[in-house]
């Protein structure tokens, strides 16, 4: 990975960071950010985490992989490459299924109205 690599990793890493925050309602940071990706069987120092998020070390592609996964993105998203709907849509499916029943319902709401209103201006419009 160049230089740019890590520094694009780094921003986005830390930008997912800032946008959004733990199931507890509190912030991410590094040692939680270790502590939930071992958690999920992604075992990972948060010593070398804050290396990786400091351009120090060079992230492996199991762990953008559990990053991804972890906030809900995909791997494109830390590589600079930008996704298409078709590529994301899983993700944010996936995710979608980890709403409580309200979000689920909201979800579920938007999709119809989206479908209306393709109904009424047709494809594209």
């Amino acid at each position: 990975m160049t230089d740019e690599g890590r520094e694009a990793f780094a921003s986005r890493l830390y930008e997912l960071m800032n946008e959004q925050v733990r199931d507890d309602g509190r912030p991410w940071s590094i040692p939680a950010l270790a502590r939930a990706l071992t958690e999920r069987g992604h075992p990972i120092s948060r010593q070398h985490l804050h290396g990786v998020a400091n351009q120090k070390h060079v992230p492996t592609w199991d762990l953008v992989r559990a990053l991804a996964e972890l906030f809900g993105t995909t791997t494109d998203s830390f590589t600079g490459r930008r996704a298409d709907a078709d590529d994301e849509l899983p993700v944010l499916l996936n995710r979608a299924g980890e709403l409580d029943e309200n979000g689920r319902a909201e979800v579920a709401d938007f999709i119809r109205f989206l479908h209306q209103k393709r109904r009424r201006t047709g494809p594209g419009e």
